[in-house]
């Protein structure tokens, strides 16, 4: 996986920085790669049963696993609904608070919100063996509950599924 970068960090942009999954920035060193990765993440924003959009606040990363035999990219949209918070007993503030980073406040923007009815249709799994892209459904009756990492934000876990290897992060400029 680390073959695939190149070697010099990338300055995150401080407005950016409270939406980058992973701490660092690298670049890829492949074009191909590259293109790829951002084909994957526009196939999700342009044909997903609900509504996703490619932004910071919603679909901006992906997490790279590898599953021994298999490699899978986890996506997370709907990332910073108004009820984000820094810890699940923090009260919610509201959007652009001092203490969610005021002007940095990731959740700028926002059109989601845990209350809407489809806000569990987040987690998109794409699995390179089969080139596919995968909707989880964690409100789904046969869906295993601990598979999630948090049960309010419907979040997958994505070190349930293999060993997360990096993640990758894209914005559109």
């Amino acid at each position: 996986f680390e073959e695939a970068f190149v070697d010099v960090l990338v300055e995150i942009p401080a407005g950016l920085r409270k939406v980058i999954s992973g701490g660092r920035c690298l670049r890829l060193r492949s074009l191909k790669t590259e293109r790829f990765l951002k084909q994957l993440f526009h196939g999700i924003a342009d044909h997903s049963p609900v509504g996703v959009t490619l932004k910071p606040y919603d679909l901006s990363h992906a997490h790279v696993v590898s599953t021994g035999g298999d490699v899978l990219l986890v996506f997370h949209a709907k990332e910073f609904p108004r009820e984000y918070r820094h810890s699940t007993v923090a009260p919610v503030l509201p959007v652009g608070h001092y203490d969610m980073g005021g002007v940095h406040d990731p959740r700028h923007g926002t059109v989601h919100s845990v209350k809407d009815l489809d806000y569990h249709l987040r987690n998109y799994i794409y699995i390179l063996s089969t080139n596919t892209i995968y909707l989880a459904d964690p409100a789904h009756k046969s869906f295993p509950s601990e598979l999630l990492s948090n049960q309010e934000f419907c979040t997958l876990d994505e070190w349930k599924l293999g060993t997360v290897v990096g993640d990758v992060n894209y914005l559109q400029g």
